[in-house]
């Protein structure tokens, strides 16, 4: 297929890290037909919710945050204060944990690559 097209209302919600309708599979490794590409998601955390402790084995995950305030928490005690617009690289094997807050849910758009 040399194009595909879908729309974010036809996608259904799925859950991720434990937390039901958490999460939309945009694009997945079948689709783009890349040894490299893992997955292209669009990621919805409620306001008081967590991602808990996670890493993604020998990928690269990186983020856009559309939308929403809270807080990224890495191995190694560091904490990032995300905001709507800051982009996040974190390399394979890497803990950390995604926490939101403010009274709105956080929206974010991932990206995962091996």
């Amino acid at each position: 297929m040399e194009y595909l097209i879908k729309n974010l209302r036809d996608i259904k919600l799925e859950g991720t890290h434990e937390l039901p309708d958490s999460r939309q599979t945009l694009l997945n490794k079948e689709e783009l037909g890349s040894e490299s590409f893992e997955a292209f998601t669009k990621g919805i955390l409620a306001s008081g919710r967590i991602w808990d402790w996670h890493n993604h084995e020998n990928i690269y995950e990186f983020f856009i945050v559309l939308d929403g305030i809270g807080s990224i928490e890495f191995e190694d005690g560091n904490i990032h204060e995300y905001t709507k617009g800051d982009i996040v690289l974190i390399r394979p094997n890497y803990k950390h944990r995604i926490l939101a807050s403010g009274s709105n849910a956080s929206e974010f758009l991932f990206v995962r690559l091996k």
